[in-house]
């Protein structure tokens, strides 16, 4: 949880830390990488550059829309998401969005039962929503207010707990050392 050297903004709210990062963009309408260093546009964090990302914004009027995507892959991968937009007459719009990711561990976690941890690891459970609310009570005003939510579970990069080694003495973080 330290501070990135290259800063992220989301719809132009800076995000402090890169794990705040970590949630689903289910509507990117822009992209910018920008090459460091980024300190006058960006602030001090922004020494190698800066990642801006917009949302797709749903805009009054539209008609209503949505999509499902569902996936399934080796490990007992499971992915699923989906979106709806619409207009609320010729003022106001919303759109929501959800996703769920799964899959099971796929580095074989050798630990005997009885051990600290036996599960296996680089395993992803996630589950991410948002909502996004569009009011335009004039031609010259606009108001955006968007809410996200991410709650992830995963073993991805984990450190590792050794086992089989046969060290003298009781040490933190090995499961197979006896005295």
């Amino acid at each position: 949880g330290t501070f990135s050297s290259v800063a992220i903004y989301i719809d132009g709210v800076y995000i402090a830390r890169t794990t705040n990062a970590m949630f689903e963009q289910d509507s990117v309408a822009g992209l910018e990488v920008l090459a460091g260093p980024q300190g006058a546009l960006y602030g001090r964090n922004a020494t190698a550059g800066a990642i801006v990302i917009s949302s797709r914004k749903p805009k009054p009027g539209d008609e209503f829309s949505g999509n499902v995507s569902a996936s399934i892959g080796n490990f007992n991968a499971r992915d699923i998401s989906a979106a709806i937009s619409s207009g609320l007459g010729e003022r106001s719009a919303f759109s929501l969005s959800a996703a769920k990711h799964d899959r099971d561990g796929y580095v074989k976690n050798l630990n005997p039962a009885g051990s600290l941890n036996t599960e296996d690891l680089d395993n992803r459970e996630s589950v991410s929503a948002s909502a996004t609310f569009v009011f335009e009570p004039s031609d010259t005003q606009s108001w955006f207010l968007r809410a996200a939510y991410t709650q992830s579970d995963d073993h991805a990069g984990g450190g590792y707990e050794a086992v089989g080694l046969n060290v003298p003495g009781p040490i933190p973080g090995f499961s197979d050392n006896r005295s």
